[in-house]
């Protein structure tokens, strides 16, 4: 099975009740596979259950604008708590948590390096949303409310050359040389890593991709 945890994480949601969401929220450094996992454990899901009930959803769709973050100088830290809008992201889980119906959500398009809004609908019977994002473990204000608004979480433990060579890959194909690549790394990825690996304990889940072996 790809996910063993799979038919613990179906029992717990068949136990949560119909009064609200069950949000899985997955964690892990920049390019560690976060986007992969929520889609693919998403489509998971609904194989299993036999239903369109899940969901992904992407904290990074909550990065500030290119403009508003070159206003502030935070151009070359972009990827850092502070170049998110926290309290928005938290607004909106609630918002998922709690309503039934039907709700619109950013998305993040790579292929601009910019969100997108109201680009990703969630469906009244998707009452499971896979929640990714670097930051859903950590212990500092306002992120670390997160945490008691997720059912479940997973952290996705990536092999560090397998990061590093994807960030490079990242970093690139957005426009930068080898070189800037790497300082770009330096200045921001390997910090930022650092910061979320401190928190992988706060976890139920550490999972390790096969592509780590």
């Amino acid at each position: 099975m790809e996910f063993p945890f799979l038919p613990q994480l179906i029992e717990n949601f068949q136990a949560s009740g119909p009064n609200s969401r069950y949000l899985i929220g997955i964690c892990g450094p920049p390019a560690s596979g976060k986007s992969w996992l929520s889609t693919r454990l998403s489509e998971s899901i609904k194989h299993a259950i036999g239903e369109n009930i899940s969901t992904a959803f992407a904290m990074d769709a909550y990065h500030f604008y290119e403009k508003d973050l070159q206003e502030k100088g935070l151009t070359p830290f972009k990827g850092s708590p502070f170049t998110f809008d926290a309290p928005a992201f938290i607004d909106k889980l609630i918002e998922i948590k709690e309503k039934p119906g039907e709700i619109f959500c950013p998305i993040f398009d790579r292929s601009i390096d910019e969100p997108v809004q109201n680009a990703l609908r969630i469906l009244p019977e998707q009452r499971i949303v896979v929640v990714e994002g670097n930051y859903l473990l950590t212990r500092v204000f306002p992120w670390n409310t997160i945490k008691y608004l997720l059912d479940m979480t997973i952290f996705l433990d990536v092999n560090a050359d397998i990061q590093q060579n994807r960030l490079i890959q990242r970093h690139m194909a957005l426009g930068k040389s080898e070189t800037e690549a790497h300082e770009k790394i330096k200045r921001t990825d390997a910090i930022n890593t650092e910061l979320i690996r401190k928190e992988k304990d706060r976890a139920d889940i550490i999972f390790i991709p096969k592509a780590n072996s």
